[in-house]
Order: structure tokens, then C-alpha cells, then sequence
């Protein structure tokens, strides 16, 4: 308040514009938006995150092939002394 008092008179209200930067500050103080928006997007991403699981991200079948590990069982078999 005391900002339009100082920056303004009846004949020129050009000095409001001095003041937005305090009337957002104030009604950010009293409404908390920026803040809530701000507690949204924290949930949302912590969110999203929990739903991304770890079985996401593992590697397909033919991977696991290319790496030699899968059929060859018989060799594995033979390794481990099993019939």
C-alpha cells in the first residue's frame, strides 16, 4: 500500500507500475500459488519416477543372447557337473 502512496497522486497513476513487483510478492505472501505450483511439480515428478521401475530399463532377450548367455545350457550343464 504505502508503494502507491509514494508513486502515485491523483493526476499520474504512471508510478503503479513500480509497484507490481511488491503486490506480487504480497499476494504470494498471502496465497502461496507460486509455492503450491512449485509442491505439484515436486509430487508429479516424484511420482513419475516411482512408476518408472527398474524392470523398465532391463535388457530384452535378444541382448541377453548377444552376450552369450542364454542357450547354452548344455554347456552350462557340463560346467556345473549336472546330467
Amino acid at each position: 500500500m504505502a508503494c502507491y502512496v509514494v508513486n502515485t497522486s491523483a493526476e499520474d497513476d504512471s508510478g503503479k507500475k513500480k509497484c507490481t513487483f511488491a503486490l506480487e510478492d504480497y499476494y504470494e505472501c498471502l496465497h502461496h500459488k507460486k509455492e503450491h505450483a512449485r509442491a505439484l511439480a515436486l509430487q508429479q515428478a516424484y511420482a513419475r519416477s516411482e512408476a518408472a521401475t527398474a524392470r523398465d530399463d532391463a535388457p530384452s532377450a535378444n541382448q541377453i543372447r548377444s552376450l552369450g548367455l542364454l542357450g547354452k545350457e548344455e554347456e552350462s550343464k557340463k560346467l556345473l557337473g549336472q546330467n
